[in-house]
């Protein structure tokens, strides 16, 4: 199995610190405010912090992509549940909607998430760094098959594609939702499939690895 890469240790150990920091930061603050819900997810998220530490130290050796989910998810977790359990990102009811939305549009919440999500990339790009050929080439077509996805859904969000199927006859509205519903559902199992495969091949043996390159 090849070695962790140095940068992505580094990454790692930087991001953690932050983590580490932030959820100290908030366990006072919790405390000040007595919002005392909220100090059991910032204590989890110092502890995440702490965990990226020690894995950026590379004594997680024989599974270091798996350290950093669990220190990146954990921190993500935490993050959004702490800034709606109490204090200035408490939120109106604790529906997923209203929990993200408060979440990313608080600065120091948007940051400890971007923090994990990034603990979490580093991951995928530690698993993939193993046999990039195969890795980044399905990757790629993952992205392919998500993309045609996500623009579709950003313009239905900004509102043009919204409007303009609006104003169509109500039948072809039903064929185009049928049609569209298959076609989303192709794409997006395709695309995950293929995004699934890009992390397998770094966790492959090489005889199976080059047996299941395509």
């Amino acid at each position: 199995m090849k070695s962790t890469p140095r940068f992505i240790l580094a990454l790692v150990g930087l991001l953690s610190l932050f983590l580490l920091g932030s959820g100290g930061y908030g366990v006072w603050f919790a405390i000040s405010l007595g919002a005392w819900f909220r100090i059991g997810f910032e204590v989890v998220l110092a502890l995440a912090g702490v965990f990226g530490i020690v894995t950026a130290l590379n004594l997680f050796r024989s599974a270091p992509a798996w350290a950093m989910s669990c220190a990146g998810g954990a921190a993500v977790v935490c993050a959004l549940l702490a800034n709606s359990a109490g204090g200035t990102g408490q939120v109106a009811g604790f529906s997923p909607g209203a929990i993200v939305r408060s979440a990313v549009t608080n600065p120091h919440s948007a940051a400890r998430l971007g923090a994990g999500f990034a603990v979490l990339g580093l991951a995928a790009l530690t698993l993939m760094l193993r046999h990039p050929s195969v890795s980044f080439r399905r990757f790629a077509i993952g992205l392919a098959c998500l993309a045609p996805v996500a623009i579709a859904a950003a313009l239905w969000i900004a509102g043009p594609l919204g409007q303009l199927v609006g104003g169509l006859n109500p039948i072809v509205q039903t064929m185009l939702a049928v049609l569209v519903f298959f076609a989303v559902v192709a794409l997006v199992s395709a695309g995950g499939h293929y995004l699934i495969r890009a992390l397998e091949a770094g966790v492959e043996d090489p005889d199976e690895h080059h047996a299941n390159a395509a």
